[in-house]
């Protein structure tokens, strides 16, 4: 699923490899009798917010836009239920979900390393974009959509070794590759949230330490800052004037900000305030699943919010709660943000036992306040991950509540 980019179209609708799996898995379920378990409550959110799309079908402005997004989240709503129930069933649990996941992300980040040699060497372009001014190197998608994502696959990579780091025999050359990545990829959003999930995993570790041990985790810490804090003096002399400025606020701000930043500030800048002047026109209920991606294309929207290029929506690109509030209104905005606070409560629960399931939250709450991948399928495989993750967590509680909230743990 972390190879979100190979595809083919039949009949409009854009069929990716991974949906032959996961449909085999879909229909496996639905023949093997029914599952009287209570399901998880972050599941029945997700349902419900696929029914919301759903029935935004009746009163949609864009109903083509609408049906292709219905139809692509009620398969990934069933393929999550599969995934959650059969790991129920005891055919396959956590560990098996993020080991296949892993070797996922290791397969992405390899094919980008490759995608950055080949143009290189021999000059064969397999997916490369070249869209930071004064950059060094051209940015890999990893046979993903862009290289947005090829960077999010590497945070998610890079959080999963660092979460897991005595577990993993090839932890440095795995650390080392997903690092590589996130660097070629340069996706501001993957690189601010690696940093956020890492420094809190971090810090919820020494929290849970001896004195002893405190102490040496807090010394070293101070080294590592003091390090980087070192370096930032060098970096600011070495790096190139275009990366630089993907990280300086008052340049993009400022009246050369479109040769700054390319036009992406102000695109999603521009986008932001369309869907604050206009979700008040639909506030329960919104335009209809979907429809923001009819609204940025509009000439007049463009000319009025941008005043000309390409405001930065669709189906995969702005914020992901302005895109709900926008497309289902305040309900919808609150489900996904339900949604949100779900992960981030459990991920919390399990983190004296296991920080990957904080971390996978972390890293994608935060990539999706600037761009949004919510029909992903890597999306869908994280909220397996977490879910499941979640229900064997209750189960050995049940099992002894004399244990601390125990998860079976990620190997």
């Amino acid at each position: 699923m972390p190879l979100d980019a190979i595809a083919m179209s039949v009949g409009g609708f854009p069929l990716r490899l991974y949906m032959l799996p996961l449909g085999g898995l879909i229909l496996f379920s639905l023949f093997t009798g029914v599952d009287r378990r209570r399901p998880s409550w972050i599941l029945q959110l997700l349902a419900v917010h696929t029914v919301l799309i759903l029935l935004s079908l009746s009163w949609t402005s864009t109903f083509a836009d609408t049906f292709q997004v219905a139809l692509g989240q009620v398969f990934l709503m069933l393929g999550l239920w599969a995934l959650v129930r059969n790991a129920g069933q005891n055919f396959f649990g956590s560990n098996d979900l993020l080991r296949w996941f892993l070797v996922g992300l290791v397969g992405s980040a390899g094919i980008a390393v490759l995608q950055v040699v080949l143009y290189y060497s021999v000059g064969l372009n397999l997916g490369v974009w070249a869209t930071i001014v004064n950059a060094p190197w051209v940015r890999p998608n990893g046979l993903t959509a862009e290289p947005v994502w090829a960077g999010l696959n590497a945070s998610l990579g890079l959080v999963i070794v660092v979460s897991n780091w005595r577990q993993q025999r090839r932890r440095i050359t795995l650390l080392v590759l997903f690092s590589v990545v996130l660097v070629l990829a340069f996706s501001r959003a993957a690189l601010l949230a690696t940093l956020v999930a890492v420094a809190l995993m971090g810090a919820l570790r020494i929290r849970h330490l001896s004195s002893s041990q405190f102490s040496k985790a807090v010394a070293g810490a101070l080294v590592v800052v003091a390090g980087a804090a070192a370096l930032v003096p060098i970096a600011l002399q070495v790096l190139p004037s275009g990366l630089l400025q993907r990280f300086d606020i008052s340049a993009a701000l400022g009246e050369d900000r479109v040769s700054v930043d390319q036009g992406s500030l102000d695109s999603r800048l521009g986008i932001y305030r369309l869907i604050l002047d206009k979700w008040v026109d639909a506030p329960l209920l919104g335009h209809g699943g979907g429809s923001l991606a009819q609204a940025a294309v509009d000439a007049s929207n463009v000319a009025t919010y941008l005043g000309s290029g390409e405001l930065n929506a669709g189906r995969g690109s702005t914020n992901l709660f302005l895109t709900n509030l926008y497309d289902l209104g305040v309900i919808g905005l609150a489900l996904i943000g339900l949604v949100a606070a779900g992960f981030a409560y459990t991920g919390l629960r399990m983190a004296r036992s296991n920080l990957t399931p904080l971390g996978l939250a972390t890293v994608m709450t935060l990539q999706y306040l600037s761009a949004n991948g919510f029909r992903l399928g890597v999306t869908w495989v994280v909220f397996s991950i977490l879910i499941v993750a979640w229900l064997e967590h209750r189960l050995d509680h049940r099992r002894d509540p004399t244990v601390s909230m125990s998860l079976r743990g990620f190997s």
